[in-house]
């Protein structure tokens, strides 16, 4: 089941008939992240999407204006955090995802098999560090749906 906030997370987690659930999650959006244990204890599998949250973890986040900007403050302050380049920054961010063992599954959506080996090779850098915090931002920012009644 694909769902897109924690309260539909939850209720597919304890759906019996459940097995997988696909959840928004990344460097800046861990708000699912409470359910993951809970998924464990139901046998659950989580794949994570979003990872890049639509290209902000991405050198474009350097170009983020209007009520968008705080994302680009945020994916800079990961990217500073962790030691990354803004052309590193999606590998980091998908290296991060990766290292969360709670995680069954990532998906990922590259150009081609270019951009596909890059963010591959690139994330092993990242998979064996410790992910910083989450930076809170508002559910507004973090689901994309949203983003058109945001005014930039």
């Amino acid at each position: 089941m694909t769902v897109y906030d924690v309260e539909e997370a939850a209720a597919a987690i304890d759906a019996a008939w459940i097995d997988v659930v696909q959840v928004p999650y990344s460097p800046l959006d861990h708000r699912s992240e409470p359910l993951l244990d809970a998924a464990a204890a139901t046998g659950t599998a989580v794949i994570a999407r979003s990872v890049l949250l639509r290209g902000v973890l991405s050198p474009a986040a350097q170009s983020l204006t209007g009520t968008l900007e705080p994302l680009g403050r945020a994916a800079d302050l990961f990217r500073r955090t962790v030691g990354a380049s803004w052309e590193e920054l999606p590998a980091a961010a998908l290296g991060t995802v990766l290292a969360e063992r709670r995680i069954a599954s990532v998906l990922i959506g590259p150009r081609d098999v270019d951009e596909l080996d890059a963010l591959l090779d690139g994330a092993a850098r990242w998979i064996d560090r410790p992910a910083p915090a989450s930076p809170g931002l508002p559910e507004t920012l973090l689901d994309p749906r949203r983003w058109g009644s945001i005014s930039a």
